[in-house]
């Protein structure tokens, strides 16, 4: 299976789209199977999907242990970012590199409001820490007392602002 950007770039892995792929063939009659493998550039993946009458619900991706280590992803002497500082346009944020396939850096920030996401989301992903671009998330956690889905709200192809709520 080939993903592809917006902007026309090949990427590894995206579990968005392996999910709507999940979907398609399902609720298509292409598959009557309910767990399915996907391959991908960043191997095989593994497809559940949660049906409720005979139309897909839910599809759980198996996307691996996420690595916190990758030098083809990431310019550092160890291929490793965590809770480091990267400076853009004289702005400093705290991030971490995670590569679930494809290269994430997650920011942590306190107010997600004042992201100007179309402003800055270029400048991150193009940095020259990551030759490969990278995806950007800025989270903003609202609690730690339970875990619930994420509340994504998509700006671009490639950045994404998370607010993780009770």
């Amino acid at each position: 299976m080939h993903i592809f950007n917006a902007d026309g770039s090949e990427v590894m892995m995206c579990g968005n789209a392996s999910r709507c792929i999940g979907k398609y063939v399902y609720d298509n009659k292409l598959t009557q199977k309910k767990a399915i493998t996907q391959e991908t550039l960043s191997g095989i993946k593994v497809l559940k999907l949660h049906t409720e009458n005979e139309l897909v619900e839910e599809v759980t991706v198996d996307m691996d242990l996420p690595l916190l280590a990758n030098s083809r992803q990431i310019n550092t002497p160890d291929g490793k970012m965590l809770a480091k500082t990267i400076t853009v346009d004289g702005k400093e944020y705290k991030g971490t590199f995670v590569c679930m396939g494809n290269p994430h850096l997650v920011i942590f920030i306190d107010d997600i409001k004042n992201v100007n996401l179309p402003a800055i989301g270029p400048k991150l992903e193009n940095h020259p820490l990551f030759p490969e671009r990278t995806n950007i998330e800025f989270v903003e956690v609202l609690s730690h007392n339970k875990h619930k889905p994420l509340q994504e709200k998509q700006i671009h192809t490639r950045y994404n602002k998370l607010t993780i709520m009770d």
